[in-house]
């Protein structure tokens, strides 16, 4: 299968260190069209489920198409796919222990994106870096996970 992925998607790490978890991820990057014409910064949206997102060969079931949806509405925004942890996915995106699914791992995960994805990112894209410029989404458990932020991500950007 050849890859579904506009020409602005690329990989932005096969193996980032979130070191709360003790667990690498790959990061996925969605760059407007306009990036490399425009000299000036962007908002970003952080998403779960990252291999979803892109591209079809990647996707656990359908593509979200996102990457195509921003392209044809020309979204001036970048879009940071994190791939799920496949084993680990349900306790990264619970707050609280489950019998079935073990400890709730979701502060940690959301920790390490605030503090250690983000200003990577920040150093590394022209982005608009204040918290009303950075959002946090997903689908599934990765939008019950996405609600958190909104109670404590401030914690961590505000710094």
């Amino acid at each position: 299968m050849t890859t579904t992925a506009t020409k602005n998607v690329f990989i932005l790490d096969e193996n980032f260190f979130f070191p709360s978890l003790n667990r690498h991820r790959k990061i996925w990057v969605y760059l407007p069209q306009t990036y490399n014409d425009l000299d000036k910064r962007y908002p970003v949206i952080y998403m779960h489920d990252g291999q979803n997102l892109f591209d079809e060969f990647n996707a656990f079931g359908a593509e979200w198409g996102i990457d195509e949806t921003l392209d044809y509405e020309k979204g001036n925004i970048i879009v940071i796919g994190i791939e799920n942890g496949a084993d680990h996915r349900m306790s990264e995106y619970m707050m609280h222990d489950h019998p079935d699914h073990g400890a709730g791992e979701g502060a940690a995960y959301i920790k390490d994106i605030a503090e250690v994805l983000k200003p990577f990112t920040d150093n590394i894209l022209r982005t608009k870096t204040a918290p009303e410029h950075t959002c946090i989404a997903g689908s599934s458990m990765g939008g019950l996970i996405s609600f958190m932020p909104g109670f404590i991500f401030h914690i961590y950007l505000v710094r």
